[in-house]
């Protein structure tokens, strides 16, 4: 599988708000995304990116480092330092369960531990995803509590470099 990520620009906006309709993609944050002037403009400890298979765009993931996301999503929740979350979501329905999602998670996962400040990723889907769940837990997330933010009911799940180093690795 030959799927590589890169760094979402403003070229990618009028896919990403066309994802970002679909009804199997995460909702908008309370806020929503504000796509015009996230993408492209450097942000300390955030990436967004896009995953393509051959080139032909497949989905997004943001990669964020808790002690500098501003956004206060994650800041109520108390996390130290040594934090980061990932959102990731396919794009076109016909991509899903098809191994893609689980590289993408690989190839991120492994971008953040890459960071030897990083030693918890924490995700949070909503509590009714079950696939998302079971996907996460298959990678080896753990279930650490449920939580409502920003009006959503989420199971928020962490891994931990020590569980990721003991493999196997997603």
């Amino acid at each position: 599988m030959s799927i590589i990520l890169r760094e979402a620009t403003k070229a990618d906006l009028a896919l990403l708000k066309r994802w970002d309709s679909y009804e199997h993609t995460p909702p908008d944050p309370e806020e929503g995304w504000n796509w015009e002037e996230e993408l492209g403009a450097p942000s300390p400890g955030r990436r967004q990116i896009i995953a393509e298979l051959y080139g032909r765009p497949l989905g997004f993931i943001q990669l964020l480092d808790l002690r500098l996301d501003g956004s206060g999503y994650w800041g109520h929740l108390e996390r130290p330092a040594g934090h980061a979350s990932i959102d990731i979501w396919i794009g076109e329905v016909e991509d899903l369960n098809k191994g893609f999602g689980r590289e993408m998670m690989r190839q991120a996962i492994a971008d953040l531990f890459a960071d030897p400040a990083i030693h918890t990723i924490l995700i949070d889907p909503q509590i009714d995803n079950e696939g998302a769940i079971r996907f996460y837990r298959r990678l080896g997330f753990q279930f650490i509590e449920e939580r409502e933010i920003w009006d959503e009911d989420v199971l928020i799940h962490a891994l931990t470099r020590q569980t990721y180093e003991k493999g196997p690795n997603p």
